[in-house]
């Protein structure tokens, strides 16, 4: 406890020693789960453990706030740095600020609430200005970010030119989309559907692999990605032309039950199942696997891998 509140205080004095009005600190020691469903089923799961450090300042009228899961002093200046940074920026907003009276000799009453309770839109408004001036400080990102509607092939064109490194584009499920992207300079493509996500009637990606496969040959790497639960589907994937294969949800599961530990018996579990499949099989290595291992003649084997 001493620990904690040594770092935590810490903390609020740099903020103040550079340009902070009052800051607040919080350190959270514990797990958490968090779990998303979409149309009755679990989309997304996540267990994560440990303690984040999250740090409030005010400027004025103004407030921001940011968070840190490493506690080294050694990064608390640049963390300090930020949020006055983006505390002189945000809006101002008259509800924000310490309160007249202390709760109590060690603990600060902060109010960031409208007793009124603006409108929804009044609200809205006012989220997306503070996040446009945030986004305006060096060092500030956000995923979304990632995310743009427009993107077209001479994007991929850009990416090829600034990154001289692998380049793997995710998301093929055709084989004109899978040449035009080796055309366009990508050294890999990953036959994907995102897990089904964004759209569910999307082509499975084993049903789509092996045309793709042939067509990019020895042109790129052709990895599979999506609706791989076991490691019999690994072996499927690999003998319809894939170089290798990605797994998530297993792992997310795994991990949502028991943490890194849980994601590792996952991927345990995965591996014995594929260590199986190949023994029946008659497969000593990954090299051998091939379309004989599918039920049927030899003949439609050969004409399926074609």
């Amino acid at each position: 406890m001493t620990d904690s509140l040594s770092l935590v205080s810490d903390l609020i004095r740099l903020a103040l020693g550079a340009g902070a009005d009052a800051a607040d600190a919080v350190l959270v020691n514990g797990t958490s789960l968090s779990v998303a469903s979409r149309q009755g089923k679990i989309e997304h799961l996540e267990r994560s453990e440990g303690r984040d450090l999250g740090l409030r300042v005010f400027v004025g009228k103004r407030a921001a706030i940011v968070a840190s899961t490493s506690h080294d002093p050694g990064g608390f200046p640049a963390l300090v740095e930020r949020a006055v940074a983006m505390a002189k920026v945000v809006p101002e907003d008259g509800f924000a600020g310490l309160a007249e009276s202390w709760a109590t000799p060690e603990a600060v009453d902060l109010d960031m609430a409208d007793p009124a309770e603006p409108a929804p839109d009044v609200l809205a408004a006012r989220a997306a200005a503070a996040e446009a001036a945030a986004f305006s400080v060096a060092g500030v990102t956000n995923s979304e970010g990632m995310r743009r509607d427009s993107l077209t092939w001479d994007d991929v064109k850009i990416f090829r030119k600034m990154w001289p490194g692998l380049l793997m584009l995710k998301g093929i499920n055709r084989v004109d989309d899978a040449l035009k992207a080796i055309n366009h300079g990508v050294d890999g493509i990953i036959v994907s559907n995102h897990g089904g996500r964004n759209m569910d009637s999307a082509p499975a990606t084993i049903r789509v692999l092996p045309e793709i496969a042939e067509a990019v040959g020895d042109k790129a790497t052709v990895i599979l990605d999506s609706g791989v639960r076991r490691g019999s589907d690994i072996v499927k994937a690999l003998a319809l032309g894939a170089k290798a294969v990605l797994t998530g949800r297993a792992t997310l599961y795994g991990t949502a039950v028991a943490g890194e530990a849980g994601a590792a018996k996952a991927i345990q579990v995965i591996q014995t199942e594929m260590d199986k499949t190949m023994a029946y099989t008659g497969c000593n290595r990954t090299d051998e696997i091939s379309t004989d291992i599918f039920f049927g003649d030899r003949e439609s084997n050969r004409l399926m891998a074609e």
